[in-house]
């Protein structure tokens, strides 16, 4: 349950809307309209070279699939620093996949990188890129096989449709396949670390992820999260507890302290306090923050002067 004050009407309003996670429909159906941008941009570029790398990590029975995903991530962000230095910046997108369920939740990583990242660019030694990343992938970082850890393919036809290429690797991570031993703790490592299924660089990150200008009327209150929830006894109880709250409601809240000169609403609290325990437990500094006033430009000071609040 939401709660809010519309500015437009004068009154505080209490909306009711679905708890939504990563996995459900609505984050699918931002994610297939992000594909779709990125599609359409993969077409209209399609005079550009790609280069598709597939990473992968050691992992025997000594390494836990957290220190393998957590080794995957360090490396690949090494990886982009060198693609970026010796192919000129390039653009790229990334998503992660679990290993087949018999690994256990495993993850392996595949990059598309929208340039010719093989042994035709050389460093400054005049050693072949593929050559190159994949001894430091190896030996230097140590994070997968030399042959296996690193797999190159150039093959545009391949990827014809990005989208359905993309979402082939995205089904697991999304559950589009129900759950498994392997997706569950793939999904389990995910959640808890943080993780994120897919990125890409900033240019096609900004891209992805445009929306129509949505202005709004209202100023949120307060988030309320419904649930039930099993006592020792084992029963079935309702809880009803506020999981968000806005630290600052100044008393002028239908003033025009909300308004910036367009008469839109403009909203300068500090970050959203989150004190209940959902899941992962807060950190102790976001527990403890004290509210604090927003700072007002000379507009705003002038109007609350006038009004007598200053």
């Amino acid at each position: 349950m939401v709660k809010g004050y519309d500015t437009k009407k004068g009154k505080v309003l209490n909306l009711p809307m679905s708890y939504n996670n990563r996995w459900g429909p609505v984050r699918r159906r931002e994610l297939s309209d992000k594909l779709e941008r990125l599609d359409f941009w993969f077409q209209s570029h399609s005079d550009r070279p790609v280069t598709m790398i597939t990473l992968t990590a050691y992992h025997p029975d000594t390494v836990t699939v957290q220190d393998a995903w957590h080794q995957l991530n360090i490396s690949r962000v090494k990886l982009l620093k060198l693609i970026k230095k010796y192919c000129g910046a390039p653009d790229y997108f990334w998503v992660v996949e679990p290993h087949p369920t018999g690994d256990a939740g495993y993850a392996h990583y595949h990059l598309a990188v929208f340039a010719d990242v093989s042994n035709n660019v050389k460093d400054s030694r005049g050693r072949g890129m593929e050559d190159k990343l994949r001894d430091l992938w190896s030996r230097k970082y140590g994070t997968g096989s030399h042959t296996y850890g690193l797999d190159f393919s150039k093959n545009k036809d391949d990827i014809k449709n990005l989208k359905s290429y993309l979402i082939k690797y995205l089904r697991p991570g999304f559950l589009l396949d129900g759950w498994s031993i392997g997706t569950l703790i793939f999904n389990a490592h995910l959640w808890d670390n943080k993780f994120r299924l897919y990125g890409a660089s900033k240019a096609i990150s900004h891209m992805m992820c445009l929306k129509d200008d949505h202005e709004t009327d209202m100023v949120w209150l307060e988030t309320r999260l419904k649930t039930v929830e099993l006592t020792p006894e084992n029963e079935e109880v309702e809880i009803d507890r506020v999981i968000w709250y806005r630290q600052y409601i100044p008393d002028w809240i239908d003033n025009d302290f909300w308004l910036d000169p367009r008469g839109k609403v403009r909203i300068t609290d500090p970050p959203p306090l989150y004190f209940c325990e959902w899941g992962r437990k807060p950190k102790p500094t976001i527990i403890n923050q004290e509210p604090t006033t927003p700072t007002l430009t000379l507009r705003q000071r002038l109007k609350l002067a006038q009004d007598g609040y200053l």
